[in-house]
């Protein structure tokens, strides 16, 4: 019994890869550290291809300019980070949701409520949910 904690089964730890999220779950283990990775490709085309369209509708979304302009220094931060070749996925998905307050406070457009409900919907798919 005292051996118990000593022994490993490498049945034990799964790797999951969904697109281009990877990560780990440890189910038994003495040390245990668990991560997963926003890599780009499908995801990260999809989500740049979402901010971009966010970005190409502010003239018609109602916004001030001075939230507009914090809509498009957000869209470049995350643009800027999906073309890292291992893009920083906390930051990718503080600065999307930061985007999604100003769309969410500022707009009643009909637009605006399906951009960001889709916005929503593909970062909990990529695993980074937010709001």
């Amino acid at each position: 019994m005292a051996d118990y904690p000593n022994q490993r089964d490498d049945r034990s730890i799964i790797n999951n890869n969904i697109g281009s999220v990877t990560g780990n779950v440890s189910l038994q283990g003495k040390h245990v550290s668990q991560h997963f990775t926003l890599t780009t490709g499908l995801a990260g085309d999809e989500i740049a291809s979402l901010i971009r369209a966010i970005v190409e509708a502010l003239p018609v979304l109602g916004l001030s300019e001075e939230q507009a302009a914090a809509v498009r220094r957000n869209a470049a931060v995350i643009e800027g980070e999906l073309e890292r070749g291992e893009p920083n996925s906390g930051l990718v998905a503080t600065m999307m949701s930061r985007t999604l307050e100003v769309l969410t406070g500022a707009t009643s457009s009909t637009l605006g409520l399906l951009l960001t409900g889709y916005a929503k919907e593909l970062m909990k798919n990529v695993g980074l949910p937010i709001g």
